[in-house]
């Protein structure tokens, strides 16, 4: 039987264990970290163009395309400030989760090979019990920023189909010539838009996966 001298670190199988699961974590949190980054920046571009744009609609036009870019992009940099937010958030839920993962790892290993009497064990069950409620904590702010993201995009979704009704309506009326070309950068940005928003949906599924409730739930089946 393996022991040591209360340091979980010392047996090579612990530290092997640990040292996995650290590395399995950093690269899914890295991972998470780029795409969300790389989401934000697209955010943020695709409100520029719609604010930029909203300045560009001719004034004979006889749609409220300025508004509809305007309210469009405005939205858009709120949503762009959740996902900042909701990126940090999970972050920070991940490396709780993570840390937990590995006090799990800790306990089990010293409860197996008696690892300093069970005083290690008993250190590490605090440790865990800590570090999950710090990541329910972090949990807790995410879904707050996931059903505000939730809600942004509903408006956009309501938006879209107002700016589709008025861009309808003049063709149909036959003075879409007024707007110039405000038709044609319509239904572009509301192409990229829906992409964009399939995207931050994506991210919020992957925000769903990693809450600790979530990882609670799937262990408690598992057992």
């Amino acid at each position: 039987m393996l022991k040591s001298n209360g340091s979980y670190g010392y047996t090579p199988v612990g530290r092997t264990a640990t040292q996995k699961a650290v590395m399995d974590n950093h690269k899914q949190s890295m991972f998470i970290l780029g795409i969300g980054l790389l989401l934000i920046f697209i955010v943020l571009i695709l409100a520029f163009c719609y604010t930029w744009y909203s300045t560009k609609v001719p004034l004979s036009c006889t749609a409220p395309l300025s508004l509809y870019f305007w309210l469009e992009g405005i939205s858009n940099f709120f949503l762009a400030v959740l996902l900042v937010i909701g990126m940090y958030l999970m972050q920070g839920m991940m490396l709780a989760v993570s840390h937990h993962a590995v006090a799990q790892i800790m306990e089990e290993h010293a409860q197996t090979y008696s690892i300093a009497g069970g005083q290690h064990s008993v250190s590490a069950a605090a440790h865990r019990s800590e570090l999950q409620e710090s990541a329910l904590h972090y949990g807790g702010g995410m879904t707050a920023v996931l059903v505000l993201q939730s809600m942004v995009m509903l408006a956009q979704v309501g938006l879209g189909i107002y700016g589709i009704i008025q861009v309808v309506r003049l063709q149909q009326e036959g003075e879409a010539y007024l707007c110039n070309d405000s038709i044609n950068v319509f239904w572009v940005l509301i192409g990229l838009h829906f992409i964009q928003n399939t995207c931050v949906l994506g991210k919020l599924g992957k925000g769903l996966q990693h809450h600790p409730r979530g990882a609670d739930e799937d262990l408690e089946e598992s057992d």
